[in-house]
This record gives structure tokens, sequence and C-alpha cells, in this order.
């Protein structure tokens, strides 16, 4: 059996040494390509700093390091989406591209903003090559 919440939650995935400048209530924006065209506005609400590579399992077993590639180190950042957007739009487990614009280089914003929405309307482009 599942269950699924009625309220998605939006996580964007970082490494850890860009996490040193994201705050709660900054700005965000993300697109997924099932809605292409489309920004979504939202705002940081917390990071998530425990994560699963931080545990072993109580299985009695020693760990096994090194056999297998390391997981990507990265850290999730919750997201609350603005009021009125169209979550019910985004599909469980989508993965799209998105920015949180932080206190620093600010004069930058601009550029990433034109960049995110130049990619995500390029989403409607669907080549099939076969």
């Amino acid at each position: 059996m599942s269950f699924i919440e009625d309220d998605p939650q939006v996580f964007m995935l970082f490494h850890q040494n860009e996490l040193h400048q994201i705050k709660p209530g900054h700005e965000a924006e993300f697109y997924v390509p099932t809605n292409p065209g489309h920004i979504y506005k939202a705002k940081v609400e917390t990071i998530v700093w425990a994560q699963r590579q931080g545990q072993v399992n109580a299985s009695g077993d020693l760990p096994q390091t090194g056999v297998r590639p390391a997981i990507p180190n990265r850290f999730p950042v919750k997201l609350i989406l603005e009021e009125g957007d169209h979550s019910e739009l985004i599909a469980a487990g989508a993965v799209g591209q998105g920015a949180v614009y932080t206190d620093n280089m600010s004069f930058l914003h601009f550029i990433r903003k034109v960049m995110l929405r130049v990619h995500s309307k390029l989403n409607y482009i669907v080549l099939k090559l076969h």
C-alpha cells in the first residue's frame, strides 16, 4: 500500500559546498520538462542536513566501502511553492532544473532567470530520432 500526500513537496539537490549561502526565505525558481514554458516560483523552507550516507544499517554486517561507486554527495533543500501555482501539474518524482537566488552576486540573477526560461521553452521541442 502506498500513501500519497495531497500537498506536494519539492526538493532541490545541491553539493555541500553550494549550501553555505542558501538560507530559508531565499527566492527560488524551477521548471520541469513535463510542463514546458512554465516557471514555478518558490521560497526556500529549509536545508535537510541528514541523508542516507550518514548512517550504517543495523544488520550486524560490516559496511562495504570502495566496491560500489560513491553516491553523489547531494543535500536536499526543501521549497515552498507560491500560492496559486499549479502544483498538481508536477508529477511525483519529476526532475527538472532550477536556481536559488542568494544574497551574493545578485547582479547575475537576471542572467540565470533568462537561462531558466529559455531552457524551459526548449522542452516544447521533442526530437524523435528513431
